[in-house]
């Protein structure tokens, strides 16, 4: 849940997290510059008329990585998420998962996403289906899984895009 935040924090620890998980933090990569907007987690500078490969290789991503603990294995349903861009923010995403912090390049969960609207608070997107992904299943304790939410398609500067700003839990793993 973002609501209470600024938006330009460096990271925020999750709100509800459950007890046999270590605690998940969300970040952002190194090609984005935090910014301001109350109640998300935004950034902006992403390459105008980018791609997915300019997001790939300029690091314009949010990320959290989930660790189970209490020697319990970690099995995923699905991801949920609420998004907000601006009139020239990033209008296509793309989530991704690695096993190795992403040391090789990330495995494309689902299909490209594409946001267009700009309501000042954003929308809740279509959860993102993990069941049909096997290595999401059973992961062993002491493994980590890490996430990332790559954004593109930016218009014009400074065009933001966001985590947050709806009622509820803005990003949830379950």
């Amino acid at each position: 849940e973002m609501s209470g935040n600024t938006g330009n924090e460096v990271a925020v620890n999750a709100t509800v997290n459950d007890v046999d998980l270590e605690t998940a933090t969300v970040t952002r990569g190194s090609g984005i510059t935090a910014t301001n907007l109350s109640n998300a987690f935004s950034a902006n500078n992403f390459v105008i008329g980018g791609t997915k490969s300019d997001a790939l290789t300029n690091n314009e991503y949010y990320e959290v990585s989930l660790q189970s603990k209490n020697g319990l294995s970690l099995s995923l349903d699905q991801i949920t998420f609420n998004i907000r861009r601006s009139s020239t923010g990033p209008n296509a995403y793309q989530w991704q998962y690695s096993l190795d912090g992403f040391a090789t390049p990330g495995v494309d969960i689902g299909a490209e996403g594409s946001y267009t609207d700009t309501a000042t608070n954003g929308a809740s997107m279509t959860p993102i289906d993990l069941t049909t992904e096997a290595d999401l299943q059973k992961i062993p304790v002491g493994h980590t899984i890490t996430f990332r939410l790559y954004a593109w398609g930016a218009t014009g500067g400074p065009g933001t895009f966001a985590i947050g700003r709806q009622i509820g839990d803005d990003l949830a793993f379950v």
